[in-house]
Order: C-alpha cells, then structure tokens, then sequence
C-alpha cells in the first residue's frame, strides 16, 4: 500500500522580481515589435514590389498603393492580384523576421522561459512528485 503524502499548506513565496521582469519584458516586446515593424515593413514591400513591378522610374514619379479594397494605385490603374499578394506576403516576412530576431535576443537574454520545467507554476514531473514512495 503506498505511503499516503502529506499536505503542505504554507503559502508559496512571491515571485522574485527576475520572474515577473521575464514574464512581462518577453509578450509586450512582441507586441511592441509587432506594432514598431508593420508600418516600415509595408513602405519597404511597397517600394520593392512597385519598383519591381511596374519600374523605378514610375515608383520615382510618385506612384504609390491608394490601400483600398480594390488593389488600387494613386494613379488609378489596378494592381493584379498575384503583386498585391506578394506585396503582403512580402510584409508578413519582414514582420516576421524582425519578431523571430527579437526573440532570439530575448533568449540569449533570457527573458522567456527556454524550457516549460523552469516555469513557477508547472507542477513537477510524476518520477520526481512520487519519488518518496
């Protein structure tokens, strides 16, 4: 019959700063990366899609994306469906790109959790919670 354990029911100690610093600094910097990168990284699409599409001498002469529903340029001609695809695909990488870098530094940081063992809240293993029976 296996030993019945006991219950502890003293409060657990507060968190220490260092944790809440990893579990703040980690999700808002994302956002805040997020939200600092789609506005660049559209101007950035935009100007390497209209050069690439339609020449560096019309994107020179002011040609720019009206953001319409419509795929509309400012000139008023219609912007096919395939560069308006890429010109978002284009956007969501750099976006991406910039999010993956930042997380990387926040690893090396260590500003997240690496390992989902180090979490306070994640109970222990079963080998290690019944190790003393």
């Amino acid at each position: 019959m296996p030993h019945p354990r006991t219950l502890n029911y003293q409060t657990p100690p507060p968190p220490s700063r260092s944790r809440l610093l990893r579990a703040l600094i980690c999700p808002v910097g994302v956002l805040v990366c997020f939200f600092f990168t789609v506005t660049p990284a559209f101007q950035l699409s935009e100007w390497i899609v209209l050069r690439c599409a339609y020449g560096p001498e019309r994107y020179a002469a002011g040609l720019r994306l009206a953001r319409t529903k419509k795929h509309l340029l400012n000139d008023g001609t219609n912007m096919s469906t395939g560069v308006e695809f890429i010109h978002g695909f284009g956007t969501f990488l750099i976006v991406a790109a910039v999010i993956v870098i930042y997380m990387l530094i926040a690893n090396a940081l260590g500003l997240y959790w690496e390992d989902a063992n180090d979490h306070p809240n994640r109970a222990p293993p079963v080998s290690q919670r019944d190790a003393h029976v």
